[in-house]
């Protein structure tokens, strides 16, 4: 009996162990389906953080998952205020190697534009679960914007050294700028690195002595030679510039008192179209690009800067507090520093100063000074006229008539580069700038010894009625000197006058007396007022904003009136701002 009940309970174990490991064959092992609890491991090999690239560009990483990977996406995001551009890709993908790689053009049809960008790469596997790493990388594809402020004239003099600089723009930093010197046959006579200074300005001095043997038997530079120069610059990534700008090119067109060499740049590469909140237009632009190339032969380019060298050893008049386009308060003082020439033991004789402030020549700030030998020859002074396009000229007999005027003006020169017209005066005691104040007595400026040096200080206050009292505007100074055998040394340069705190005030009766109005007649009514300097000009820049409720409706530049230098009249048409019912 038990060997029976043992048989059958044998059969029955059997059985039941058969059932279940047809279960198992026929079913997921555990509780049920599988599940993938883990997502890509995912990681950013190249770019490293901060990369500066350009052209084409290699991205890459690795990438792995338990399971697979179905796409590796990847995203560009601009993160600055002038960029904000998004590009995204689908990256290729290695799975044997667990690697994804992605190669762009950023200068294939649109391109990517330079900026500064968040890498966003996320990897997804086949049941949808997502990695993500971020990391920043900048696209700079433009040479540096390079300009040269000094000299600021196409025909400069240089004496014994030669200085040459200017400003410069580029996202990347400049790792090299060098100022090629040439002959008119183009054939490279010497060139220096400048330095370069918070990557914004530049400045190459050829030492007479140790650069330029003037005193040497065999001068790099001839005494009384002729010279062109051009600059070239590479940034960090060997993007190169292939033209450069010339300062008087420049304010041909562009009447700004400053100029932002960041907007400038922004303006080359069309990023805008103003600079200094002034429309330029983009052919004159590109006409005044000084190409490198083209110095192969600078003689045959009209813009092509040149100076006359001259070996003679001079006296260094240092600025201590103006240099080209810098600017002072009005009234202030202007000082500096004169010392003689190296090996001149002559002393400088203090009666001999003489000193001379214009104004520009025209508004765009031009050189009135004709110096030959530093010795002021002639200055010229601008002829105010009403209206440029009602003039007639005879260039024979140097006679301008003002048909809405109907002056006459006698030898008179033009300017054609500036579209001005000017007078050309002696230097003479009439228009050199007076030694002392007015009906006082005062001295204006004053020289003290130091070593066998000059430290000098000049006043430029002067009374409102004074012909030469100085305005909100760019102004030249000339300054020279004698030592005690004859020999003559002089300087100039250029500065601005801060016009100080701007009064703007409002004239529409409706408006001026609790600045509050109601109108209905938004198509013919106009506000209008006026917007006046310290020293009693129109201001430069006079912008509006209309809000409503906090949020601005309408703004832009307010519109100037007739003779605007003198009385900084300007309105606004309400007309033009398409308003609705509402308080303003």
């Amino acid at each position: 009996m038990m060997n029976k009940r043992c048989i059958i309970s044998n059969i029955f174990r059997t059985l039941l162990l058969g059932l279940c490991l047809i279960l198992l064959a026929t079913c997921d092992v555990g509780l049920g389906p599988s599940v993938d609890a883990k997502a890509p491991e995912l990681s950013i090999s190249n770019p490293t953080a901060s990369a500066i690239l350009k052209g084409t560009i290699s991205l890459d990483g690795s990438v792995s998952d338990d399971t697979s990977i179905t796409s590796v996406k990847v995203k560009f995001k601009g993160i600055s205020s002038s960029n904000t551009n998004e590009y995204e890709y689908d990256a290729t993908i290695d799975a044997a190697n667990k690697k994804w790689s992605l190669t762009v053009n950023t200068l294939d049809g649109e391109g990517v534009k330079d900026g500064n960008y968040e890498l966003n790469v996320t990897a997804t596997d086949n049941s949808g679960k997502e990695a993500v790493r971020t990391t920043s990388f900048y696209v700079d594809n433009t040479a540096p914007v390079v300009m040269v402020d000094t000299p600021d004239v196409k025909v400069a003099s240089m004496n014994y050294d030669v200085q040459i600089e200017g400003k410069l723009y580029d996202q990347s930093e400049v790792k090299k700028l060098s100022v090629v010197i040439c002959d008119a046959s183009g054939h490279e006579v010497i060139r220096k690195d400048a330095n370069v200074t918070n990557n914004s300005t530049w400045k190459a001095t050829f030492d007479g002595d140790a650069e330029l043997g003037a005193k040497s038997n065999a001068p790099v530079l001839a005494n009384n030679g002729s010279y062109y120069y051009y600059v070239v610059a590479t940034d960090a990534i060997d993007n190169t510039s292939e033209y450069f700008f010339h300062k008087p090119d420049v304010y041909t067109q562009f009447t700004g008192r400053k100029l932002d060499i960041s907007e400038w740049a922004s303006f080359d590469k069309g990023d805008t179209n103003t600079v200094s909140s002034q429309q330029l237009n983009r052919d004159w632009f590109n006409s005044i690009k000084i190409r490198v190339a083209s110095m192969s032969s600078p003689s045959s380019v009209s813009i092509a800067p040149n100076f006359s060298y001259s070996s003679q050893d001079v006296a260094g008049i240092d600025w201590k507090n103006i240099e080209d386009g810098s600017s002072i308060a009005k009234d202030a003082s202007i000082v500096g520093v004169i010392t003689p020439p190296a090996g001149v033991d002559s002393p400088f004789k203090n009666e001999t100063f003489k000193c001379y402030i214009f104004p520009g020549l025209g508004t765009n700030g031009a050189d009135p000074f004709v110096v030959n030998g530093n010795e002021l020859v002639k200055i010229k002074r601008e002829i105010t006229i009403t209206n440029a396009s009602s003039v007639e000229y005879n260039e024979t007999t140097r006679v301008l008539h003002d048909l809405v005027s109907g002056v006459y003006y006698y030898d008179v020169f033009y300017d054609e580069t500036l579209n001005v017209y000017y007078n050309e005066e002696a230097p003479s005691s009439a228009n050199q700038w007076p030694t002392t104040y007015p009906g006082t007595g005062r001295s204006m400026f004053t020289l003290s010894n130091t070593g066998t040096g000059r430290n000098f200080t000049i006043s430029t206050g002067l009374p409102e009625s004074h012909p030469l009292c100085l305005k909100a505007e760019r102004c030249w100074i000339y300054i020279e000197i004698q030592n005690s055998i004859g020999t003559n040394f002089s300087s100039h340069t250029s500065f601005d006058i801060n016009p100080g705190t701007p009064t703007i005030t409002i004239t529409t009766t409706e408006l001026s007396d609790n600045l509050q109005m109601t109108t209905n007649g938004t198509s013919s009514f106009v506000i209008t007022g006026t917007a006046l300097t310290s020293s009693g000009h129109g201001c430069e820049n006079i912008t509006y904003e209309v809000k409503k409720g906090g949020q601005v409706e309408a703004q832009g530049a307010l519109t100037y009136g007739t003779n605007y230098d003198v009385t900084g009249e300007w309105s606004l048409p309400l007309s033009s701002l398409n308003l609705t019912d509402g308080t303003y």
